[in-house]
């Protein structure tokens, strides 16, 4: 006999302090990208949530992965997601040597990023958000639930190419966080991909994760 399906309601609050209620369930397909020592992945997975989590600073990848070494249904990936695959730079925040756990989510594959060090970089597996997405579904079978991205700067390329590949469409919630109003260098492509969304009608995407 199959067990019931659980369903829960996940609580956070938006970067302007609006609430933000995700309704989900036991099985529902999670997958958080740019996921740190896993604070957002917990959330999920606690309930029963079927999770995906990337992170590719290697030291918050440590805390991340001894965390949930005892959930079956949390899967941990050290590695960024981008719209390619292959290996990249990623650049660690400016203090990263004096907290780097506490900085560690600031890293960035983007350069342009204010508050990184570019003399000081990992090399970290690039994993292509597009065919990752694809992969999970085929192997689970079912349409992703809930995506998270926050990505530090990185985003307007992802999300640019989910939507190139209508990925978006088919998952019911989308979190991104977007860094134009820190980094100016980001803003002609966030308001385009935001512009691009809205003109998509896709309604599923919060652009104002914390």
């Amino acid at each position: 006999m199959r067990a019931s399906k659980k369903s829960s309601i996940a609580h956070f609050l938006d970067r302007d302090g609006n609430r933000i209620e995700v309704p989900f369930s036991t099985g529902d397909v999670v997958i958080d990208c740019g996921a740190n020592i896993g604070d957002v992945t917990a959330v999920f997975a606690s309930e029963g949530a079927i999770v995906i989590a990337f992170e590719p600073n290697e030291v918050a990848f440590k805390e991340l992965e001894q965390r949930f070494k005892t959930f079956k249904n949390v899967k941990c990936y050290n590695s960024a997601v981008s719209n390619e695959s292959g290996t990249g730079k990623l650049y660690l925040h400016k203090s990263a040597s004096t907290d780097p756990i506490t900085y560690s989510t600031g890293s960035s594959l983007e350069s342009e990023k204010e508050n990184v060090n570019k003399e000081d970089f990992e090399e970290v597996k690039l994993v292509d958000l597009s065919e990752a997405i694809e992969n999970i579904t085929n192997t689970f079978k079912r349409n992703i639930h809930i995506l998270k991205i926050d990505i530090e700067g990185a985003e307007c390329k992802v999300v640019e190419k989910l939507m190139d590949k209508k990925l978006l469409n088919n998952i019911t919630h989308v979190f991104v966080e977007t860094h134009e109003k820190k980094n100016p260098a980001f803003a002609e492509d966030t308001k385009r991909m935001i512009e691009r969304a809205e003109k998509e009608g896709l309604t599923n995407i919060n652009f104002n994760w914390i």
